[in-house]
């Protein structure tokens, strides 16, 4: 019989990051291709007609600072963990530091 107390809140977790994942790759997508019709109709339309704005500056800190924060939120939780399994396994060893 499985341990559901411990497994929900890992399987919530996981959807919920993975569902914010797809999201976001989601909106680069979206961003992306938003700027590239933007760029194609600046190009084809005339002076005289609709001028827009090309701007890429919006997608790619929409990509960079979320890759950023991930990753950095990545490697302190990595380093949290290592450091109990590090704690834990001279414990469960017997070992006692000097």
């Amino acid at each position: 019989m499985r341990n559901t107390e411990q497994s929900t809140p890992v399987q919530y977790s996981k959807k919920l990051l993975t569902a914010m994942i797809r999201l976001w790759f989601a909106g680069a997508v979206f961003g992306m291709v938003f700027a590239a019709v933007q760029l194609v109709l600046s190009v084809l339309i005339p002076e005289g007609g609709l001028q827009m704005a090309v701007s890429a500056d919006a997608v790619l800190y929409y990509i960079g600072i979320p890759m950023t924060g991930g990753t950095v939120g990545y490697l302190l939780k990595s380093a949290v963990e290592n450091r109990e399994k590090i704690q834990h396994s001279h414990f469960d060893s017997g070992y006692e530091p000097p």
